[in-house]
């Protein structure tokens, strides 16, 4: 599950990694690096790399959720952000898969 979560050409492009999965729970991370910087003069992540992140990690929950894992597609996805990310750290995403449907999760 962990090849396949960090297959999409996106996702490996900015760096996400597998860190665990079970039970419903996906949790995937990626790290600080200076050319997914948003602002220079704040040094945070731009919000569409945190977008992506939270993205992987929700599919990673449902697939962990599931029998048999398979491809899925976001159809609605929306951040509300309390705060930016941290300046030069790391981000860690945890997810979890609360109900499935026979079409949605």
């Amino acid at each position: 599950m962990a090849r396949v979560m960090v297959m999409a050409p996106h996702a490996a492009a900015i760096g996400l990694t597998f860190e665990s999965a079970g039970d419903g729970r996906g949790e995937m991370s990626v790290a600080w690096r200076e050319d997914l910087v948003a602002d220079p003069d704040t040094q945070v992540i731009a919000s569409g790399v945190v977008t992506t992140l939270l993205d992987h990690a929700c599919g990673l929950a449902v697939n962990a959720a599931i029998d048999q894992p398979f491809p899925i597609a976001t159809l609605d996805l929306r951040v509300d952000y309390m705060r930016a990310a941290a300046p030069g750290r790391d981000l860690l995403a945890q997810a979890r898969c609360f109900r499935l449907t026979p079409t949605i999760a």
